[in-house]
C-alpha cells in the first residue's frame, strides 16, 4: 500500500519501536527539562509515524469522505500536536496524549462529514434563504483561550482542552494524568471562573445573536 511504504524509511530511523510508548515517553519527559534538539526531533519523528498510522488504520475500518482527507487529517494531527505541548504543562504520558488528539480530530472530521452529507442529502431547492454568517466566531475564540490563559495554571490545560478541543472528561484524564473525577473537579472549576471573567463575558454579550 502507498501509504505504507511511505511511512517504513520514517520507521527505520526511530530509535526504538513505535509501540515502545515507555522509552518515547522517557525521551518526552528528558525533552521537556533540557529541551535538547536531539530529543526534540525523536518527539517529532514518532509523532507524524504515529499519526500516520493512526489515520491509516482509520481508513482501512471506517473509510475517508475523499482520498485526499488523509494527508489533510495527518497534517492537522501533527500540527495541533506541536503547537499544543508547547503550552501544555502537564502532559504526564505524551504517547496518551497524542493518541488523544489524534481521536478528536478523527471526531471531529467525522462529525463535519456528516453535516455535510446531511445538506447533500436536502438539496438546494430546501435552502429558502443563506445560512447565518460566523464571521465573529474566531474573535470569540480568541477571547475564550485568553480568558483560559487566565485562569490558575492547573486549570489550563482542561479547559483547553474540554472547551476548545472538545474532549471527553476520559480523554482529558489521559492526556493530563488525572483520574476522571479530578478532571470533572477541574473543568467546573473552570467554567466558574470563566463565567465570571469579565472580558470575555463582555465579548459574548457583544457578539451574541439579537433575540
Amino acid at each position: 500500500m502507498r501509504t505504507s511504504s511511505r511511512l517504513d524509511p520514517l520507521l527505520a530511523r526511530l530509535p526504538f519501536a513505535l509501540d515502545d510508548t515507555d522509552r518515547l515517553n522517557a525521551v518526552y519527559q528528558r525533552w521537556t527539562c533540557s529541551g535538547g534538539a536531539g530529543d526534540r526531533d525523536v518527539i517529532d519523528l514518532w509523532t507524524y509515524c504515529f499519526i500516520w498510522r493512526y489515520f491509516l488504520s482509520k481508513a482501512a475500518r471506517d473509510g475517508l469522505r475523499r482520498p485526499s482527507d488523509m494527508d489533510a487529517l495527518v497534517a492537522r494531527a501533527f500540527r495541533r500536536t506541536c503547537r499544543s505541548r508547547r503550552d501544555a504543562t502537564t502532559i504526564v504520558r505524551y504517547a496518551s496524549w497524542v493518541s488523544v488528539v489524534c481521536r478528536n480530530t478523527f471526531i471531529n472530521y467525522v462529525q463535519r462529514a456528516r453535516v455535510v452529507q446531511s445538506i447533500d442529502d436536502m438539496g438546494g431547492d430546501l435552502i429558502s434563504e443563506p445560512p447565518p454568517a460566523y464571521d465573529d466566531a474566531p474573535r470569540v475564540r480568541r477571547a475564550l483561550l485568553s480568558a483560559i490563559d487566565r485562569l490558575p495554571a492547573y486549570l489550563q490545560d482542561t479547559a483547553r482542552l474540554f472547551f476548545v478541543d472538545g474532549c471527553t472528561f476520559e480523554m482529558i484524564s489521559a492526556s493530563i494524568g488525572k483520574p476522571v473525577p479530578t478532571v470533572r473537579t477541574y473543568k467546573f472549576r473552570a467554567l466558574d471562573l470563566l463565567r465570571d471573567d469579565p472580558v470575555l463575558r463582555r465579548t459574548s454579550e457583544c457578539f451574541a445573536p439579537a433575540t
